[in-house]
């Protein structure tokens, strides 16, 4: 995965960490949907002011410490004797003689659910969960009494073919947009009979056919292979088969929370100043309607000069609107240590590459008005008096609309760059 710092300027439409490979994105925005959750939308439309940027400056200030300190989820489950506890011990570096494993046997041995945490990661939490189906816990109940679908991911473990409440407990946490992880434990054993039996024996393709076997099973019980993955484990190997890959899976995840996040504010800014530049655009009415009298009169000059001038005076406002000038940029450049010369460099050279020329208003409008008129539309009040007059009325607040929209369309970009210069720092403080 691309990170957010890496890719998102490299690309007009970034903006989240994963735009270099889109299905993979959406596979794992999908996997770790929960993480919506720490984005509270109502909070950020309740501001009322226009500039989204400092809105969304404020919201980070407001949140970055909830995010930072939120404890990662990993629930472990399954049914009685499936290995669920020696999986959370191997997931710890330590072995069940250890003072303060997870109990492990034959009979049910997890009765309370324990927490640990996870090595090297303080954030991150395994959750041993008592089986599911006992008396202790029965199925009707277990949901409730062990609010397991609080857990970010969900790890169901099974030393044999994974069962109907297997698939209950993953369907349920689908519902909830969870992870869900499949692991057959035990499989040391599989391997070895599989061995015993086959001539021809390979550990990879052993391997593959039972993860196939596993989907082809899921399958039939209308488990979508997109929203879980396999892992296939030994509670004796330390290194063997899938138990490396897990582990990578479950250091990924404050990672994953971080890129989600940030991917989910910048769809909510995006949205937003989309909707701010419709609605500026229906703005500065009275210097629209200011241009039809000048429009109007056959006095050379006075409507180019004047339009020129409405046209500067809608740029100014427009800057402030959408954060981009001296003071805005002044203001965020402190917020990201960056220095203003270097977010003006950002906003030119989008600029070039978009062939933009609104910094300059008289080539704006000059521009826009050889562009959307012709000549003699142009200067018909001087050729055909009255009816050139209503005419160039009627020419002067559509070409001040066209520059408008121009200004508009141009500064929402350098908004939205700006948005991505600030998850940018974002996701790189909540990595670090």
């Amino acid at each position: 995965m691309a990170s957010l710092e890496d890719s998102m300027l490299s690309s007009d439409d970034a903006g989240c960490s994963l735009n270099k490979d889109e299905e993979v994105f959406i596979k794992h925005i999908r996997e770790y949907d929960n993480f919506r959750s720490f984005i509270d939308n109502d909070e950020l439309k309740a501001e009322k002011e226009t500039d989204s940027l400092r809105r969304l400056n404020r919201y980070i200030k407001n949140h970055f410490k909830e995010w930072k300190d939120k404890e990662l989820v990993v629930g472990v489950t399954g049914r009685t004797g499936s290995g669920k506890s020696s999986l959370t011990n191997k997931l710890r570096g330590i072995n069940s003689k250890v003072k303060g494993a997870a109990a492990v046997g034959v009979i049910e041995t997890t009765r309370d659910i324990t927490s640990y945490k996870y090595p090297g990661n303080d954030y991150i939490i395994l959750r041993d969960f008592p089986g599911f189906g006992t008396t202790s816990y029965p199925k009707e109940e277990y949901l409730q009494k062990t609010k397991i679908l609080d857990s970010s991911v969900v790890i169901i473990v099974s030393c044999v073919r994974f069962s109907e409440d297997d698939v209950w407990i993953a369907q349920e946490a689908i519902a909830l947009q969870r992870n869900v992880i499949f692991v057959r434990s035990k499989i040391d054993q599989d391997i070895d009979n599989a061995e015993e039996e086959d001539l021809d024996f390979s550990e990879n393709t052993c391997m593959a056919k039972i993860k196939a076997e596993i989907k082809i099973n899921l399958k039939c019980s209308d488990l979508d292979p997109q929203l879980y993955d396999i892992f296939l484990v030994s509670s004796r190997l330390n290194k063997k088969y899938d138990i490396l890959s897990l582990h990578e899976k479950i250091k990924a995840l404050p990672i994953m929370k971080a890129e989600t996040i940030c991917h989910f504010l910048f769809e909510h800014m995006k949205k937003a100043i989309a909707d701010k530049t419709e609605t500026i655009k229906t703005e500065f009415l009275g210097r629209k309607v200011a241009s039809v009298f000048t429009g109007f009169l056959p006095i050379p000059k006075l409507e180019s000069t004047t339009d020129t001038y409405h046209v500067k005076k809608i740029f100014e406002e427009c800057e402030v609107k959408y954060c981009v000038d001296r003071d805005s940029i002044s203001e965020f450049a402190r917020e990201i240590n960056m220095s203003e010369r270097e977010i003006e460099i950002e906003i030119e050279s989008r600029m070039k590459s978009r062939d933009d020329r609104v910094r300059d208003e008289y080539q704006l409008y000059t521009e826009t008005e050889d562009k959307k008129w012709a000549f003699v539309q142009k200067y018909s009040k001087y050729t055909f008096p009255v009816l050139g007059m209503l005419y160039s009325a009627y020419k002067s607040p559509r070409t001040i609309q066209e520059c408008l929209d121009k200004i508009c369309d141009a500064m929402a970009e350098d908004e939205l760059m700006l948005v991505k210069l600030r998850l940018r720092k974002l996701e790189k403080d909540l990595k670090s």
